[in-house]
């Protein structure tokens, strides 16, 4: 209690000082050069101001004063008072704080450790950008040596080689030649494009090009963001949330890819746009139709020509089909050119096989007619209602319905009659899994 009583009366000799202090300053301020009190002509005496006080007076009747020395002295010296008084307020200031065990430097203490902790995470963040930038030029150069060899795509974002079904990691790098001191860094190496990356603040992207790109990204062990680098393009900070949405955008899971049920209302829906999209209404044989929530692939032809092969995809909006590439069936490795068109699109919904591989215009069906007159299936040409063939395989219906999938073997075709399109499907599979089912009519 005794303690307290200190402190209070301390507390007021202070509250006492500085109000005395402002007194006095607001005092001075009020000074009349016509009512000067006895006290301030003492004061002024003792500092031999009376001529200078004449003289300010004198001048103070000119209109315009450019520089003027004996007032600026005059202010000096007002100003010098004032900073002295304010000296010795702090200075009872600091003696209370003493005596009463108050620390006046709480905020620059802060301030102190707030530079520390930013100038800690900025050492941090380098430290980690230069354990990424080491993997990224690797990276980037596999990618560069191997894109026309092998089938290397994005997935969800991530590197991946659609030919082994495997993503592309560290662990995988280093069996390539990347040094074995990057064993295990808990990273991901991305393929997306630098124009997704351009509107994030804290990204420098130099170019923002819409072309796939590797970038190397990792996570800052117990901080909200993750940090993002690629050997050209740029690098960056992103928090945990755009980083989410980022990653989002490269999301190929859409749904279970599924075949169209060629009775159903969406099958009718996906062939009316693409002939919208044609501006041509006339009837084709579709030869695959596969789908998941957001994306269709549909392979065809026009019923006059089997051999006149379109693949498209096609994306919904709304409940409406948009046609989105119509020109699949001139591609080669078609898994590379859709996804680079299409990022988010899941690759499971495109077929194994490739059209741009088969010659199409080389095939002669006249041997198939032959062949199957000559075991007694059909009793003339005109009794085929459909027929295609590409590789070692052809396909045929007559008007009865019946299939004929022939495969030449031996110098020779043979015949099978599978019940319908899907086993036809899986004889054909089970035997290559590259085999042309496009000669199939989806029904």
């Amino acid at each position: 209690m005794k303690k307290q009583r200190i402190k209070n009366f301390l507390l007021s000799i202070l509250v006492i000082s500085v109000v005395f202090c402002i007194f006095g300053c607001k005092k001075n301020d009020n000074y009349e050069d016509n009512n000067i009190s006895e006290k301030e002509e003492n004061d002024i005496v003792t500092y031999n101001t009376e001529d200078k006080i004449d003289d300010y007076e004198d001048e103070s009747s000119d209109d315009e004063v450019l520089d003027n020395p004996e007032e600026d002295n005059f202010k000096n010296f007002e100003d010098n008072k004032n900073d002295t008084i304010k000296e010795d307020v702090k200075s009872i200031q600091s003696t209370v704080s003493e005596i009463l065990g108050i620390s006046d430097n709480k905020n620059t203490t802060t301030e102190n450790h707030k530079n520390n902790n930013s100038h800690k995470s900025n050492d941090e963040n380098s430290k980690y950008f230069e354990l990424i930038d080491g993997i990224v030029d690797f990276a980037d150069e596999f990618y560069r040596d191997n894109y026309s060899k092998t089938r290397l795509v994005t997935k969800n974002g991530r590197l991946y080689n659609k030919a082994s079904e495997n993503y592309i990691d560290t662990n995988y790098l280093i069996g390539k030649g990347l040094g074995e001191e990057y064993k295990d860094v808990p990273c991901d190496i991305l393929l997306i494009k630098p124009s997704d990356l351009k509107d994030y603040k804290n990204m420098s992207i130099k170019n923002t090009n819409s072309k796939l790109s590797i970038f190397i990204s990792m996570k800052v062990p117990s901080e909200d963001k993750y940090i993002l680098a690629s050997s050209s393009d740029g690098k960056g900070i992103l928090t945990s949330d755009e980083y989410g949405k980022l990653m989002y955008k490269y999301s190929q899971n859409h749904g279970t890819p599924l075949d169209v049920n060629p009775y159903s209302e969406k099958y009718q829906d996906i062939l009316g746009f693409i002939k919208l999209y044609d501006g041509a209404y006339t009837d084709y044989f579709v030869r695959g139709m596969k789908t998941d929530n957001k994306y269709a692939f549909v392979t065809l032809s026009p019923t006059y020509n089997t051999n006149a092969l379109k693949q498209y995809v096609l994306v919904n909006k709304n409940n409406f089909w948009e046609v989105m590439l119509s020109d699949v069936h001139t591609a080669s490795r078609v898994p590379v050119y859709v996804n680079e068109q299409i990022p988010d699109l899941n690759l499971d919904l495109l077929p194994r096989y490739e059209i741009s591989d088969y010659n199409l215009a080389s095939y002669d069906s006249n041997d198939i007619y032959y062949t199957l007159l000559k075991n007694g299936y059909i009793s003339g040409m005109e009794d085929i209602t459909y027929i295609a063939g590409a590789g070692k395989y052809y396909y045929a219906k007559d008007y009865n319905g019946n299939i004929y999938l022939l495969n030449y073997s031996g110098g020779v075709w043979h015949i099978r009659k599978p019940k319908n399109y899907k086993e036809a499907y899986d004889m054909m599979m089970s035997e290559d899994r590259f085999a042309p089912t496009f000669i199939l009519l989806y029904e």
